[in-house]
């Protein structure tokens, strides 16, 4: 299983989990997917990217108003 680093923006906290997809870790982590938005090694990236030992990834709070 993947170990990778993840920086949750609303938190301001960085992660390490073992992990193997992008769906696993928001589980983990109680975030939804609607929410936020996923980069992965400085690209953009959507719920069904691979990822592998040693990635970065960051979850980016999406805000929306009326």
């Amino acid at each position: 299983m993947p170990h990778v680093r993840v920086f949750v923006e609303r938190e301001k906290k960085e992660h390490e989990i073992n992990a193997t997809s992008i769906d696993y870790i928001l589980s983990q982590l109680k975030i939804s997917p609607e929410t936020i938005l996923i980069v992965l090694n400085n690209e953009l990236v959507t719920l069904k990217a691979e990822i592998k030992e040693g990635d970065k990834i960051s979850l980016i709070s999406v805000i929306s108003g009326g």
